[in-house]
């Protein structure tokens, strides 16, 4: 897949070997941890493409769909596993252009409401589960509202019962924040990526190597996170919403929150809840934008209160 320009595009190949390798070499630990656990790992063929899944099939337990964030995969769920694969018949989907799951830098693909309507199809026509509740990390949360909203017009039989949207990028942003916000999630610089890590964990990561970096900024730059970038600053009064307009999911929503997240405000939080009164808030007292990898048992127990 084509690259972005950035600091990377004028470094020898040889200095981005080291971090991408040890960087593969950690989702294949992280791959082999999962299925340990009891999860199977397959690439499905779904409308021209291939979307990875694991699943742990528990048949007769509620199913749980897991999406994860922007620039992330299904691995993010993995300190939650152990605990919700003894409750849960489990399905972690990684995103089309994310994880394990490749999707070519084709502009008109990387586009919020199409992405959501190809899932939607993939979890109840190929996957044929139903009903479905969401367990969803930030661009999961947004792809999760439009993967209802498809739903309910296109999929008449399909039935999500809940969905538990953990720190959701779902409302549009002044133009200075939204703009700050996109720097961040697109870094061109070692520098940059060295910020976005402490802009997403509250814990000290200021320590990870440079070539660890530099690694990280390669795979961080692929021409389609720009496009999708790009479809949704041009399309954003169709992707993303006005606190109200969440009022029809609201007896179907809780949202979960940390104070402190870097990435997407919790204000943002507040003002959902003050519009959707119905709408359960959880305020999570430690984790940052990412509490499933950083307190996953301070997570779990919201969970288990709210997933029931």
């Amino acid at each position: 897949m084509p690259k972005l320009l950035s600091e990377n595009s004028h470094a020898p190949f040889w200095q981005l070997v080291p971090g991408v390798l040890a960087l593969r070499y950690r989702r294949f630990r992280i791959h082999r941890h999962i299925l340990s656990l009891g999860f199977t790992s397959a690439q499905l063929p779904h409308e021209g493409l291939h979307v990875h899944v694991y699943r742990n099939y528990r048949q007769q337990a509620p199913t749980l769909v897991l999406l994860h964030g922007f620039l992330d995969s299904s691995h993010t769920w993995r300190r939650l596993l152990p605990d919700l694969s003894e409750r849960y018949n489990l399905v972690l989907i990684d995103i089309p252009g994310f994880g394990y799951s490749r999707m070519p830098a084709i502009r008109m693909l990387w586009n919020i409401p199409s992405m959501a309507a190809s899932l939607a199809r993939f979890i109840f026509s190929t996957l044929e589960l139903n009903p479905v509740r969401l367990l969803t990390h930030s661009l999961g949360g947004l792809l999760a509202v439009h993967i209802f909203r498809y739903a309910q017009q296109q999929l008449p039989e399909a039935n999500i019962e809940a969905m538990h949207l953990i720190a959701p990028g779902l409302l549009r942003m002044p133009p200075a924040e939204r703009d700050k916000i996109r720097r961040q999630l697109f870094p061109r610089s070692i520098a940059e990526v060295r910020e976005l890590i402490q802009q997403i964990y509250t814990r000290e990561r200021a320590d990870l190597s440079d070539w660890i970096l530099r690694g990280l900024l390669y795979e961080w730059s692929h021409t389609g996170y720009l496009y999708l970038a790009e479809n949704t600053v041009e399309n954003e009064s169709n992707i993303f919403l006005q606190p109200a307009d969440l009022k029809p999911y609201q007896k179907f929503t809780t949202l979960y929150w940390n104070q402190a997240d870097g990435i997407t405000p919790y204000d943002m939080g507040r003002r959902i809840k003050r519009a959707c009164p119905k709408i359960q808030l959880i305020t999570l007292e430690a984790g940052g934008h990412a509490p499933q990898q950083e307190a996953p048992m301070v997570l779990l127990n919201k969970l288990h209160e709210h997933l029931l």
